[in-house]
């Protein structure tokens, strides 16, 4: 059985910030800004330590992120700044402060999922939005892959500092860079904020908290091309935060916005799934 880890002092989630049924409510949102790869913080020697780094393989294509366990590390050693609220659920094994921290620096099982799925001919000269991306391991694969241009969003902007860029930089070649970019914040904003569309939008493991189902809706509708595809992967129950894939495929149903689908499933241990978002053809 799959259960989030919360923080265990419970100073760290806010009074009422949890309902009836153990949804997350009323809480403050991180507003979305755009993080520019410049930033010093960002810079990650090439030359790393082996035992700072663990290397993905999906599709053929090996991908090297740093450990959790070493950017903290990092980041106490050379006394850089980082939201403690990140530092405090690392240290503490924890998934999750409830719109604290996102869970960004896990490598979530649905990731692998959705990297094995994706084809290069879905990739290939496409602009692609890796919508809750932790590490970034889906947008480096769409870059290896042959994406035009990759846009990475995650919730928690040290998260994208000291983890999504500096694997990029370990990964990339110094030309791909400036076919990146990168925002933090919650994703009513970051829709505001956004100046593009996508071909293709993938998301892993964001439908944990059901509250949040209409904002991640919201933000594809604003965000994917009419020709698009948006593919979300995620566990098909999340105990301990209600989420689930049948809510939010009812909720995509009801919002009569896209055709739904499930292109994948695995039934075996933790039951997951990917679902396959396409607008619909309402010309007929």
């Amino acid at each position: 059985m799959f259960k989030f880890g919360f923080v265990s002092d419970q100073t760290q989630v806010k009074e009422g910030s949890l309902s009836g049924d153990g949804a997350l409510r009323n809480l403050d949102w991180l507003p979305s800004k755009e993080i520019l790869i410049c930033d010093e913080k960002t810079v990650y020697n090439k030359q790393h330590d082996q035992n700072d780094v663990d290397v993905a393989s999906v599709r053929l294509e090996k991908i090297i992120y740093i450990k959790p366990t070493s950017i903290i590390k990092r980041v106490k050693d050379e006394k850089l700044e980082i939201d403690e609220n990140i530092s405090t659920a690392e240290e503490n094994h924890s998934d999750l402060i409830p719109s604290l921290y996102e869970g960004g620096l896990k490598v979530w099982e649905c990731t692998y999922d959705i990297a094995n799925y994706l084809e290069r001919s879905q990739v290939s000269c496409a602009s692609v939005l890796d919508l809750g991306c932790g590490v970034g391991l889906l947008g480096i694969l769409a870059l290896k892959l042959g994406a035009d241009q990759v846009y990475f969003q995650d919730y928690n902007a040290d998260v994208l500092k000291y983890a999504t860029i500096p694997n990029l930089q370990l990964n990339a070649e110094p030309n791909q860079l400036t076919r990146c970019r990168f925002f933090s914040g919650d994703w009513e904003s970051f829709a505001k904020l956004a100046d593009f569309t996508c071909d293709l939008i993938v998301s892993s493991e964001t439908i944990y908290n059901p509250d949040n189902y209409l904002k991640l809706h919201d933000t594809i509708q604003r965000l994917l091309k009419p020709s698009g595809t948006a593919l979300v992967g995620a566990k098909s129950y999340y105990f301990g935060v209600g989420g689930s894939t049948r809510q939010f495929e009812k909720l995509v149903k009801e919002r009569d916005v896209f055709d739904v689908e499930v292109v994948w499933r695995c039934s075996q241990g933790v039951q997951r799934e990917i679902l396959k978002l396409t607008v619909k053809d309402k010309s007929t």
